[in-house]
């Protein structure tokens, strides 16, 4: 019988011959994450209501599901009888590696996605404008929002200006660039954008560009692009309390973490840990068996805070107003663009 699963579900049914998935990862799809139940009515709206039995019964993220068959034993050479656990999707195990697992607790993911998520009652959760998911932990919720642009943009401008240097040579080089980028301001939107705001006709592009910027200017100007997008993202969430912690690829950069604080102003937490979605479900593993795991955060190498420079925020908070202003300007000749495709 068909059944529509998750990446991490197949791999369980493959070791367990159970089909299962987890709340979080149902929450991207049809699940009301209160009820933590599927929205029926919405397959009827696309004449598919009879085929809701392709979606399994999800369940918490910590429950096992079932244990290492024979069939598995016999391709993997595992043991027998191991526990599965359900799993999670791989924003909410970064999370919870980053023990951003209580309420306004909060961390921004720095790959492809630049993935801005916070810990929040359910009922705070504005389905409106931002997307909610279950989190690990039992009955709690995470606000997340995805944007489409992050280290692809870094990626961009790195092959176009710096292909042969590496990232930390090229923080070296830019790290005396001053806040705003000498009035440069980027539109990081290259892929369109769906978060902050939903526009898949949005673009990228650079303002304020004259013969007396240079390459190093441009590039610092991509890293504030993304920072101010980010920024948006978190107006639209309860207050930072307590900073926010960062991972993925992008936070291995200095100057980009420090960026991150002097704009939101607030501490930016980086932990040293290289796989952090992975201590995430090892946590889920140690609830699951009544096993709770303790690591200690930077896997015993530490975690670097950037505190923020409040005299560079008050100078952040006026560029990001002249950032919203060209984005709004521009969204008269994306909408001229999307008709001009269209003919």
């Amino acid at each position: 019988m068909e059944r529509l699963v998750h990446c991490k579900d197949w791999l369980n049914y493959k070791l367990t011959g159970i089909i299962a998935t987890d709340y979080s990862d149902a929450s991207t799809a049809l699940l009301n994450i209160s009820k933590k139940c599927y929205v029926k009515d919405i397959l009827e709206a696309m004449d598919i209501g009879e085929k809701d039995y392709v979606f399994p019964k999800p369940v918490a993220s910590t429950a096992i599901i079932g244990y290492t068959s024979e069939n598995a034993v016999a391709e993997t050479g595992l043991n027998p009888d191991i526990p599965v656990i359900a799993g999670s999707i791989d924003v909410a195990a970064v999370a919870s590696g980053l023990n951003v697992e209580i309420n306004g607790s909060a961390c921004t993911i720095m790959g492809s996605t630049m993935c801005n998520e916070m810990v929040m009652d359910m009922e705070r959760i504005d389905l409106e404008q931002n997307m909610g998911i279950c989190h690990i932990p039992d009955d709690s919720y995470m606000s997340v929002m995805p944007t489409l642009n992050g280290t692809t943009a870094i990626d961009w401008i790195k092959s176009l200006l710096f292909n042969n240097i590496d990232f930390d040579d090229i923080d070296e080089l830019i790290k005396d660039v001053p806040v705003g980028s000498r009035n440069i301001v980027f539109l990081p939107y290259l892929y369109g954008e769906r978060a902050p705001f939903r526009n898949a006709y949005a673009t990228g592009g650079f303002s304020g560009l004259s013969a007396i910027h240079t390459g190093k200017d441009m590039y610092k100007a991509v890293y504030e692009g993304l920072v101010f997008n980010m920024y948006e993202c978190y107006q639209q969430l309860p207050p930072i309390h307590d900073g926010i912690a960062i991972s993925g690829g992008g936070a291995a950069s200095d100057v980009l973490c420090q960026t991150i604080a002097d704009c939101l102003g607030k501490p930016v937490r980086r932990p040293s840990d290289p796989e952090l979605g992975i201590m995430g479900v090892a946590k889920a593993i140690g609830a699951a068996l009544d096993k709770p795991l303790a690591f200690e955060e930077g896997n015993g190498l530490g975690t670097k805070v950037f505190e923020p420079n409040m005299s560079d925020h008050i100078k952040y908070m006026e560029l990001f107003a002249s950032f919203q202003m060209l984005r709004y300007n521009m969204e008269e000749f994306w909408l001229y663009m999307m008709k001009k495709e269209s003919v």
